[in-house]
């Protein structure tokens, strides 16, 4: 969070709180009967720098986004072995190509540059280059830049050990965004996923003193961070992005592999205009 300045983060809460959705009520069930439910949430920070009053102007500033989220599981069988944890983003892409309603080039916004963009600061440290659909690097282990373990939520090893990375794994696809009011908007888009380690995940699991289930305690992604050097400035109407994030834990037990998802929509615009040019969603 250093990144950010004092100064802005003033202006509001540094993060959203997650919306936590699980797959149904626990209940008290006895240990065959176990009910698995996975819960968690996404947090995303995007600093849109200077505000300007004219919508076409060629003034630029500096954006910077960053991301982390967290997951959990209850109920899971006894013998259940964990094989695949992940969180996934799917970030609204900054089309340059398009004509804004206000007259200005999508350059301006609404969306966020992927991470192998020319104006990241992943791009430039020789880490992550897009071009398009090709990704080339762009994978990242460990809690070293542009990953960051948060003194609020300690990132867990089972997203910063062993097999775990953290990657851009799709860029420039059409992608289909939920809306507030139940449709829905495609708009090109990238990917970008929390993969944890299987293995330090199971090793996690703890038995339930009431059900005898198995369950996960919360477990912590690191904070992904990138900085948009000499961007155009986005006026209000421009500052906006969709974003949709879903969490997915696999197991297997008795030979029968099970997976359980949790997608936390972008029901609502993420939208700042109204927050000091910081969106929190």
């Amino acid at each position: 969070m250093s990144q950010i300045s004092r100064r802005r983060l003033v202006k509001g809460a540094a993060w959203a709180t997650p919306v936590v959705i699980a797959s149904s009520a626990i209940p008290a069930y006895a240990a065959s009967q176990c009910n698995p439910t996975i819960a968690g949430g996404g947090y995303m920070n995007y600093d849109w720098g200077v505000v300007p009053t004219n919508p076409k102007t060629t003034a630029t500033t500096t954006q910077s986004l960053s991301i982390s989220a967290q997951i959990s599981a209850s109920q899971l069988p006894v013998g259940a072995v964990i094989t695949d944890i992940r969180f996934e983003y799917w970030i609204q892409s900054r089309d340059d190509g398009i004509t804004n309603p206000d007259g200005s080039s999508g350059s301006h916004g609404p969306g966020v540059y992927d991470p192998g963009n020319s104006h990241a600061s992943t791009k430039t440290a020789g880490t992550c280059t897009t071009s398009y659909s090709t990704i080339t690097g762009c994978s990242y282990k460990g809690t070293t830049t542009p990953l960051s373990s948060l003194a609020a939520r300690p990132a867990s090893s089972t997203f910063t050990s062993g097999t775990s990375k953290a990657a851009v794994t799709s860029n420039w696809v059409n992608h289909s965004f939920a809306k507030l009011n139940g449709s829905t908007v495609t708009a090109k888009a990238w990917q970008f996923q929390f993969i944890g380690d299987p293995k330090l995940a199971t090793a996690q699991l703890t038995k339930n003193a009431t059900t005898g289930c198995l369950d996960l305690p919360t477990l912590n992604t690191p904070q992904f961070y990138v900085s948009y050097a000499n961007v155009l400035q986005s006026a209000n109407t421009e500052r906006t992005i969709y974003v949709d994030r879903t969490a997915y834990i696999t197991y297997t037990v008795n030979g029968i592999s099970k997976t359980l998802t949790m997608y936390q929509p972008s029901k609502y615009l993420c939208d700042s205009s109204a927050s000091g040019g910081v969106n929190r969603c």
